[in-house]
């Protein structure tokens, strides 16, 4: 991943001509000044018509401005893009609708009894919710998503917290105040077990928690997992094994490049399985921003892809589904498909029908629209706050003379690339004189 940038920085120095008009007195001008990046826009994609998929059922029409398409696919693909705006909850809710696709298909609760699962989910959402207090993402009480602004957190007990994605959104928010995340990250392992009906059921809990930082980024990396064991409790014989795991990765670029491009990725992964059954989702998004002269997000090219496999005995069905477009981003962060860009496509060892193909464009869309979410508000605020560009001048405050003349240099300076920018500066003068530009 390319280094982060900045397109604007904010900084005080003195003014290129300063006048003062009493012998004597400390002068200090202030300049406000603006170090512009260069934009740049990459190629588009042309749209390809590896799928003829119609309206998929629960995936409503899209109601953005993008207008009807002649060609099936796309239009599939436009009507799969989420109708409002994914954020924390929409994320939230993408990852826990996938969980219960995966536990369904991987035949988990049918070896472990609906019962007993929802006893390990409970148990491996708590220690979550534990963990996330330790780093500090969570406080009091384990209600993880009042922490970042999901609204009601609720307990642990009721089995609705979140998983790994949600989890890392909240690393994300936490990372700068947290020692517990940096390095190597905070990792847990707890066992619960209880005993009922003649079989002692064993969960084995393991996890971990990171925000490697520095270089530029801003990275949060969650996984946690359960493994379930039953044993007859007479004889300690192990019956039968079963297992979940959630992962959650978010990379970001905390400023643009020289060139105006900044980058985010995003991916969750669920699997489990259960006798002689198993289940498998990824969905993940690369997201490549550029910014405008004023720093500001105007333009998203977005690739995204979501892959499933499922096992039954000895027969495996693998789904690769792939999809992306160019957006235009809004003043309020929203996002507006070029259409001519949009493409896509699914290939499986199985058979897919039209609302299963667009099932899979709804999750690549909406990790897609998260990433562009998280890039638009986590990092554009960093960049827009001079996180990653400092003005460098010749001249330090001092005492001058009335009518003195001080010429200086200003240059921006990027802070994560280690580089003069050659970028033109604005500038603006507040003192009782002038600053202009000798070139």
């Amino acid at each position: 991943m390319a280094q982060l940038d900045d397109a604007r920085a904010v900084a005080r120095a003195h003014s290129k001509h300063m006048n003062e008009g009493r012998t004597g007195r400390s002068f200090f001008a202030t300049v406000l000044m603006v170090a512009v990046l260069a934009t740049g826009c990459g190629s588009s994609t042309s749209p390809s018509g590896a799928v003829t998929a119609t309206d998929g059922g629960e995936i409503a029409p899209s109601d953005r401005p993008a207008g009807p398409s002649a060609d099936p696919a796309v239009a599939a693909i436009l009507a799969a893009m989420p109708t409002s705006p994914v954020r924390q909850a929409g994320a939230v809710e993408l990852e826990e609708r996938l969980a219960k696709e995966v536990i369904a298909a991987s035949g988990l609760v049918a070896d472990l009894g609906p019962e007993r699962w929802a006893w390990a989910d409970a148990a491996l959402r708590a220690a979550m919710a534990d963990a996330a207090a330790d780093a500090g993402v969570a406080y009091g009480p384990p209600k993880i998503a009042a922490a970042y602004g999901l609204g009601v957190g609720p307990k642990v007990a009721e089995g609705a917290t979140v998983l790994a994605i949600g989890l890392a959104l909240g690393v994300v928010n936490a990372a700068e105040g947290s020692n517990v995340l940096s390095g190597d990250g905070l990792t847990t392992d707890s066992t619960s077990e209880r005993t009922e009906n003649g079989e002692r059921t064993v969960a084995t809990i393991t996890g971990h928690m990171a925000a490697p930082t520095g270089q530029g980024r801003i990275v949060a990396d969650v996984e946690f997992g359960v493994q379930v064991a039953v044993f007859d409790a007479a004889s300690g014989q192990q019956l039968r094994t079963s297992r979940f795991r959630t992962t959650g990765r978010i990379e970001l670029d905390e400023c643009p490049d020289a060139d105006g491009k900044v980058r985010g990725h995003v991916r969750l992964t669920l699997d489990a399985a259960g006798g002689d059954a198993a289940a498998a989702v990824t969905v993940e998004a690369d997201v490549v921003g550029t910014v405008d002269e004023s720093a500001t997000l105007t333009t998203i090219d977005a690739e995204g892809s979501t892959g499933d496999t499922m096992t039954e005995g000895a027969t495996t069905q693998t789904t690769t589904t792939t999809g992306g477009a160019r957006f235009t981003v809004g003043p309020d962060g929203s996002l507006t498909p070029d259409e001519s860009s949009v493409h896509g496509g699914a290939e499986s060892d199985g058979s897919l029908d039209d609302e299963q193909v667009n099932q899979r464009y709804r999750r690549i869309f909406e990790s897609i629209d998260l990433a562009a979410w998280l890039m638009g508000d986590k990092a554009q605020k960093r960049w827009r706050g001079g996180a990653c560009v400092e003005i460098h001048a010749t001249e330090q405050s001092r005492t001058v003379k009335p009518s003195a003349l001080v010429q200086f240099e200003a240059t921006p300076f990027h802070k994560i690339e280690q580089r003069n920018l050659d970028k033109p500066i604005l500038a603006s003068f507040s003192g009782e004189r002038s600053a202009e530009p000798m070139d």
